[in-house]
């Protein structure tokens, strides 16, 4: 037969009978199973004999009442059942004065499980994750630099890493990974950022983006010392958002009546041209993208394009070919270099050649015997 055992415990009142006090958990504890487990058996034991709490043991049958299978509540249900009978106790018998454990509010230090906030309670010690929010903020409020801040971190064997949009850190001694904001630091790293000049960009491309640069990315500048990619990633977002805009507006054609002369006074009256513009920029890319699958059609299928179709086709939309010349210039290198060894090859080559000829004696029909 199989068991659940549980335990259901008050601490002691100074200003209620103990009598009263045993009478008030068994009630206690009769809810909590009516609640439970209303259809098993269960036993229960009163244990007083500790100075700081009385507590009931429960012994409850796995199995309900003529039935073959298991009664058991998934983690979410049983945490709910836990948290109604410590309301319970809080409403019913406030003269028991109990200090809410299960349905504490939060601190403000970050966000505990059930398990760490009882460890809590009953060691009187601070979790390792309250250890390391001190160390975290420690870091924080002594950190003077980029640098710094990486080889404070590393010497107290933490990293910092991002993970989707979220700024997380690694306990390298323990093996644990917590998310900043889990931690509540995620408003004071905000500020470590700001502090030493590592917030995002102010140029008009990230103002016209209305975004913020991820963490991920302001850490590999800030490692790398490169920030030549945050004007890129701008004008990028720029140019998706302007794209999204413009395939919301409908050809002239399509529209209806309403819709054309609407669109007419719009323009006349209020001086408004946007979506004949916006139509303008349409068919400019699809006279580009029609151009650039011509060309594909026109070149030999056994040549070999510089680039994808993707990067090629994407150049001819958003007009931007400055890659190229990066491109032809890496080519170019890469042809000299082909060249270069080649050259080294065939110098070598005619070098072993001229040292053969030199140690074998030329042998001609004269000096045959």
């Amino acid at each position: 037969m199989h068991l659940y055992h549980e335990v259901i415990s008050l601490t002691r009142s100074k200003t209620v009978p103990l009598d009263k006090q045993k009478e008030c958990l068994l009630n206690i504890v009769n809810e909590y199973c009516n609640e439970r487990c209303p259809n098993n058996l269960v036993a229960g034991f009163l244990h007083e004999e500790h100075q700081r709490d009385i507590h009931y043991h429960l012994m409850i049958s796995a199995n309900e009442l003529d039935s073959p299978h298991k009664h058991r509540l998934n983690k979410k249900a049983f945490e709910q059942v836990k948290k109604n009978a410590e309301l319970n106790v809080l409403k019913h018998y406030p003269q028991l004065e109990q200090v809410p454990v299960i349905t504490k509010e939060k601190e403000g230090k970050g966000k505990y499980s059930n398990k760490e906030q009882q460890m809590k309670q009953r060691t009187r010690q601070p979790s390792h994750k309250d250890q390391l929010i001190e160390r975290l903020r420690m870091i924080f409020e002594s950190t003077t630099s980029p640098e710094h801040l990486f080889r404070q971190l590393a010497d107290d064997k933490l990293e910092l890493y991002t993970r989707g949009k979220h700024t997380n850190i690694k306990d390298i001694a323990r093996d644990s990974k917590h998310r900043l904001v889990t931690l509540n630091l995620a408003d004071e790293f905000q500020e470590v950022l700001v502090r030493l000049k590592l917030e995002p960009s102010s140029s008009p491309y990230q103002q016209a983006k209305g975004q913020t640069d991820t963490v991920k990315d302001i850490l590999k500048e800030a490692t790398t010392g490169n920030f030549s990619g945050r004007d890129t990633r701008a004008k990028k977002a720029k140019w998706k958002k302007q794209q999204k805009a413009d395939e919301k507006v409908a050809d002239f054609a399509d529209q209806t009546t309403v819709e054309k002369v609407a669109e007419v006074g719009k323009e006349w009256l209020a001086g408004d041209f946007s979506n004949s513009e916006t139509r303008a920029r349409n068919k400019q890319r699809k006279d580009s993208l029609d151009q650039w699958k011509a060309k594909q059609a026109s070149q030999p299928s056994d040549t070999k394009a510089p680039l994808s179709a993707k990067a090629t086709a994407k150049e001819w939309i958003m007009g931007d070919f400055s890659e190229r010349e990066k491109r032809a210039a890496k080519d170019f290198d890469t042809q000299q270099e082909i060249e270069s060894r080649k050259a080294r090859l065939r110098k070598q080559r005619e070098t072993n050649e001229a040292s053969k000829a030199k140690q074998s004696p030329d042998k001609s029909p004269d000096n045959d015997v």
